[in-house]
């Protein structure tokens, strides 16, 4: 049976961690992280953690992360937008 490829919304933070775990223990490929980082201060809208250290999470978990750059004002707007043109090419 093929495993479905989903990709999961990340912030770097302990939920966002038992979540992964919980999807992949439940038969799911987690095919990419995303994470929202505002433009106003380059780090993340979650935790404002650094870039970096996502990245370094992704690379620690094998799975690709990828961050969506948008302004307070149009956050909404452009994480919609952009999770429909880019992400949905990881499925």
């Amino acid at each position: 049976m093929l495993k479905k490829r989903i990709v999961l919304s990340w912030s770097g933070g302990k939920d966002c961690c038992m979540a992964l775990d919980t999807l992949i223990k439940q038969g799911y490929e987690v095919v990419r992280l995303v994470t929202t980082v505002p433009k106003e201060h380059g780090r993340t809208f979650g935790h404002g953690e650094r870039t970096e250290m996502i990245k370094l999470q992704g690379e620690a978990l094998s799975i690709p992360v990828h961050f969506i750059e948008c302004i307070y004002e149009t956050y909404t707007n452009e994480f919609k937008r952009k999770r429909v043109q880019k992400i949905s090419s990881s499925l």
